[in-house]
């Protein structure tokens, strides 16, 4: 393989040139005649493929890969990690979780080992992800306390740790835990859609426990930093709750106004 050829064309995907990326990655693998280097190739391409939102075209490079039938251990580690990923975003968070949970089991030790634990962390985080996706957060949340430690996540993901907990002590109904890690999702300050849905989350629990002011702060900020619609905060539910919120503030203009805003949503 060509390293400085295999460097540019990641260098192109961590800056975004997806497009180009995928191009040398595949033109790499055309190349390749060793199994294994070909599928560690096909593999950067299926990540190309499924940051472009292409899962289709994802599941076709990783069918090809099982057909080229690499024997390399960290190369079929990744594929099977990567045909999970596939899988769930996919929306088939059920086949994704099994598969996951396999690479755990058939790999306890060496999951243990150092040169290992960001990839065992990357699959317990996913796996977070998708037991989130089916609302199943008792599940999740051993799962989560045990993420909430993690040293080699992102600061998105580990303030996504920290919504998931917020949501399930929510379930729960241990609000005061629920409201502690709402905060710290957004004490990340990261002004993504995950600070929005904290923002929205902790403000509902200020509502009931009669806490108006902390709730319309929480609210008018998702309004200030997030002009744009927010697929897990829909615009009609920030304004039904603001309404409300400024009924019991005692504020009736407004509470008509935000109200008039939701029904025009």
């Amino acid at each position: 393989m060509d390293d400085d050829r295999f460097e540019r064309a990641i260098a192109m995907l961590a800056s975004g040139s997806i497009e180009g990326a995928l191009q040398e990655f595949n033109a790499m693998q055309e190349e390749a005649v060793d199994a294994n280097e070909k599928s560690a190739l096909m593999l950067n391409e299926v990540m190309c493929h499924l940051q472009l939102g292409c899962v289709a075209d994802a599941e076709g490079i990783l069918a090809r890969i099982r057909e080229v039938a690499p024997d390399d251990l960290t190369v079929r580690l990744n594929l099977d990690f990567v045909s999970a990923c596939s899988a769930a975003q996919g929306g088939q968070q059920e086949r994704a979780l099994f598969q996951f949970e396999t690479l755990l089991e058939q790999n306890v030790a060496l999951l243990q080992t150092p040169d290992y634990r960001g990839f065992y962390e990357d699959i317990q985080f996913r796996r977070v992800f998708c037991f989130a996706q089916l609302g199943r957060y008792g599940d999740a949340f051993p799962i989560l306390k045990e993420a909430s430690s993690f040293s080699t996540l992102e600061a998105a993901d580990q303030q996504q740790i920290h919504l998931y907990l917020g949501s399930c002590h929510a379930q729960r109904h241990e609000n005061r835990l629920a409201k502690e890690q709402f905060l710290r999702a957004i004490d990340f300050g990261l002004a993504n859609d995950f600070e929005a849905e904290a923002r929205y989350r902790v403000a509902v629990l200020y509502f009931v426990d009669r806490g108006f002011a902390q709730a319309r702060h929480q609210l008018e900020s998702i309004l200030m930093t997030h002009p744009q619609e927010i697929p897990s905060v829909p615009r009609r539910y920030i304004y039904q709750q603001l309404s409300r919120t400024y009924h019991y503030l005692g504020e009736k203009e407004n509470a008509e106004r935000y109200m008039k805003l939701a029904e025009s949503s």
